[in-house]
């Protein structure tokens, strides 16, 4: 694995569905839809580790680093504009990964 350090926004999918649908009806103009969190790749990869039941070693390989040229180390997104129009996030990152596994379970 590569850098862990970076952080993202994950957003579970009901949620989006639910920011597009608010915004073809009240939107005008751009809005992040996300979940306004962010979580390093090391704290989501023993996350997930742990809904799985399962014991993870994670360590980086600096071969598989990206350069610093084209890392992003942070993306969080500010989503003020479309918490304005009364969305927010339902679905939190604990609850959407389980939600994900189970789905993963149930259709493979």
């Amino acid at each position: 694995m590569g850098n862990l350090a970076p952080t993202r926004d994950f957003t579970y999918v009901d949620d989006v569905i639910e920011a597009l649908l608010r915004l073809a009806d009240a939107g005008q103009g751009i809005y992040n839809v996300a979940s306004g969190v962010e979580i390093s790749i090391d704290a989501l990869v023993t996350q997930v580790a742990q809904l799985l039941g399962k014991r993870v070693t994670v360590a980086s390989q600096r071969a598989r680093r990206r350069s610093a040229a084209i890392e992003i180390d942070r993306m969080w997104a500010d989503i003020s504009r479309i918490t304005a129009l009364g969305w927010q996030p339902h679905v939190g990152l604990s609850d959407g990964l389980t939600r994900t596994i189970e789905w993963w379970r149930d259709n493979l």
